[in-house]
């Protein structure tokens, strides 16, 4: 056989298995990692592939979606929870050259596309429990509803404790005035729990005072997609409704614009303003700033609809009634961004097929690229979320084709 024929029938045979191959921790260097991974300065640690999944759920699974970490307070463990067409899988990462899948909560025919944490203490038991909380809008046969899963057995064991049927199906969800980490809820403050798109609106406000059972506060009914919550305490206030000190700001993206809601009252939420960017594709989602200052917007189609490098509108939100747009960062390449997440002067995104990226946000007018990690070297669809929380340092990536990810930062 000619050689060139049968180079060519070897890297197929390597691009048709590759999502199977789990490759041990390895190093950044000299741009590769793992044998077949472009990086800068972005190390892998390990990697738990769909077909472990498989192996240890028994259903098949195609794709991931998006993740979410978790750090168990009682015993400073650290978990990755990723949302999987067929169910969540729950990693223990604590050891990521050794990653173990501790759980698997199906949901059966039906994509787990969105998962957050929350650690509630009984007042009267002191006993902490944290949840989980799992939507999908990739409905099933008898699999609707907010899927809310115990994890206060870890690390023997997780378990489905019920599934909220207050709504059908929800698109993104977010809790609020919680620690990204440990799911805790912040000194002074009320978690709650919010849903995006979903069939009753495009934001729905749930309780959390009662964490087993979640009741709607209110609903905001313009279609969006995802949102972030901040409660702010500054000078800002005068520009919410009036007695709203502190007010807790919901800025919602979708269509075209970011919308900034007072969401304060929760029968009540008031829109405050719109605002977009000079040729938009889809208004993803977002993060704003370590200092509250500045809001980063991830637009998830314009490099396809208008044949562009990446581009991340950022935003000075120093006035919620006027925000103002200060600058396009655009990126080397014309790849898409997906979903970001800041951690002190780092922005941290989930780039599709760049795989996560890192950028210097220090000052957020004048971004650097200071990294990345190609988790998607050959045709395949990319990275779907990020997760840059855990204290070890362990940054988690989903990949939709190639699983869980755990890399480090030189």
């Amino acid at each position: 056989m000619n050689i060139v024929i049968k180079s060519l029938l070897l890297i197929l045979i390597l691009c048709l298995n590759f999502a199977s191959v789990v490759f041990s921790a390895s190093p950044c260097r000299k741009g590769v990692s793992g044998r077949l991974y472009p990086c800068n300065g972005v190390h892998l640690l390990g990697n738990v592939s769909l077909k472990d999944f498989e192996k240890f759920s028994g259903f098949q699974i195609p794709a991931a979606g998006s993740l979410w970490g978790y750090v168990d307070p009682k015993d400073q463990r650290e978990y990755a929870l990723l949302g999987l067409y067929g169910g969540t899988g729950v990693v223990e990462v604590t050891h990521p050259k050794k990653p173990r899948i501790v759980g698997f909560v199906p949901r059966v025919g039906s994509f787990a596309k969105e998962i957050k944490i929350y650690t509630s203490t009984d007042s009267l038991a002191g006993e902490r429990r944290a949840y989980a909380y799992s939507v999908t809008d990739d409905l099933a046969p008898g699999d609707s509803g907010i899927q809310i899963i115990d994890l206060s057995s870890l690390p023997d064991s997780v378990s489905l404790l019920q599934t909220d049927h207050d709504l059908e199906y929800g698109h993104t969800l977010f809790i609020s005035n919680v620690d990204f980490g440990t799911g805790e809820k912040l000194a002074g403050l009320t978690p709650y729990l919010y849903v995006q798109g979903t069939d009753k609106g495009g934001i729905v406000a749930f309780s959390l005072e009662d964490p087993e059972n979640p009741n709607i506060l209110g609903i905001y009914s313009e279609p969006v997609h995802d949102i972030y919550a901040e409660t702010f305490n500054d000078v800002r206030v005068k520009g919410c409704a009036s007695g709203h000190t502190p007010c807790e700001i919901v800025f919602a993206w979708g269509g075209a614009n970011v919308r900034i809601i007072d969401f304060t009252d929760k029968n009540a939420p008031a829109l405050l303003s719109k605002k977009g960017w000079p040729k938009p594709g889809y208004s993803h989602s977002g993060w704003i700033s370590s200092d509250k200052k500045w809001l980063f917007n991830f637009d998830e189609f314009d490099e396809v609809d208008h044949r562009l490098n990446t581009r991340i509108p950022v935003m000075n939100i120093s006035n919620f009634k006027r925000p103002k747009l200060r600058k396009i960062w655009k990126g080397p390449t014309g790849e898409t961004e997906h979903n970001g997440i800041v951690v002190g002067n780092k922005l941290y995104l989930a780039h599709y097929t760049r795989g996560l990226v890192i950028l210097d946000a220090t000052n957020p007018k004048k971004m650097q690229e200071i990294g990345f990690f190609d988790t998607c070297p050959n045709s395949c669809r990319g990275a779907w979320g990020v997760y840059p929380f855990l204290p070890s340092g362990s940054i988690l990536i989903s990949d939709i084709n190639r699983g869980l990810f755990i890399l480090k930062e030189k």
